[in-house]
Formats: C-alpha cells, structure tokens, sequence
C-alpha cells in the first residue's frame, strides 16, 4: 500500500497487520493457525483456486531467515505451481526438467542445488555444463548469458535458477 497499490486479496494470520488498515474492498482470509507461514497459507489457497503460475515479491522480509524459509516454501510448493521469485537483485526460478529462459546477453546467472542431488546440463551459458552436479555452493555461481537465450536441464532433484538483474 505504500506504494500506492491496494491488494486484493490479504491472506495470513494477521499477527503483522491491523485489518483496520486495509483498504474497503479487499478480502481479508484470516488463517489464525501458527504451524505455517503466511506465504504458505497465500500458496494454498492459489492452488485451491486452481492457480497455474505466481511471481512472488519481498521474499526476504527484511530477515535473512525470513528469506531462506521462504525459499524453502517456494521450492515444495514448486511441485504444484510453476513460480517465479523477484528480488532486489535477481529472478529466482526453482527447477526441475528443462527450461528456456530469455533475457539480455551478458547477465548473471547462477545455479543452486535446492533439493536432491541434481544432474545439470546448460546451453547457452559462457561455463556449460553437462550432466554435472553442483558438488559445492560455488560450483555453479557467476555464470554469463552468452545470447539472448539460455536453457537448463536438471535431473534428480531441484535446482534454483538466479538470473541477475541489470549486469
């Protein structure tokens, strides 16, 4: 709302919001339960409502543990919706299978083991690689778009794909 952008829809416990404040107009799902976060209630109603894809924004709540919890939820529920993650700083696609992705020559791209022990092959990417897994947290960091367009195959588990903004 502060920036001048009234929701829809609020969905949580609304343990961090006065509901006097909201804008008329938006429907209020309180979901009193502690047992899950408030991006996991937002989650499951989307996939009640049947849902396809979401973009999420403030991942990081101003807390580092915040934002790793949050990522946590995005990649279990990446098995039921196709999301996307905006930061400050990047997109943040969870994978598994194979994707293309488009956007401008020279960004960063880094690859992060989310879940399993994935296999990776790239095409498109100044560093390829084939069939690999990402052994360390750095193995598959500070990558480089080379063309417009790259894609990503991953096996055997989840991989998280940041691909930087404005590099």
């Amino acid at each position: 709302m502060r920036l001048g952008r009234n929701p829809d829809i609020v969905i949580g416990d609304m343990d961090s919001v006065d509901k006097a404040s909201l804008p008329d107009g938006a429907q209020v799902i309180d979901v009193p339960q502690q047992n899950s976060t408030d991006l996991e209630k937002a989650l499951d109603f989307c996939i009640k409502q049947g849902v396809q894809s979401a973009t999420l924004l403030g991942l990081s709540g101003g807390r580092e543990d915040h934002m790793l919890a949050n990522f946590a939820v995005m990649i279990d529920a990446s098995a039921k919706l196709e999301l996307s993650a905006v930061t400050d700083h990047h997109t943040v696609h969870p994978l598994t299978g194979e994707r293309k992705f488009s956007f401008v020559s020279g960004a960063t791209i880094s690859l992060l083991t989310a879940h399993g022990e994935p296999a990776v092959t790239t095409e498109g990417l100044k560093y390829p690689l084939e069939n690999e897994a990402l052994c360390s947290g750095g193995h598959g960091i500070s990558n480089v778009a080379e063309g417009s367009q790259f894609s990503v195959r991953v096996t055997g588990g989840v991989v998280l794909v940041f691909i930087g903004h404005g590099d």
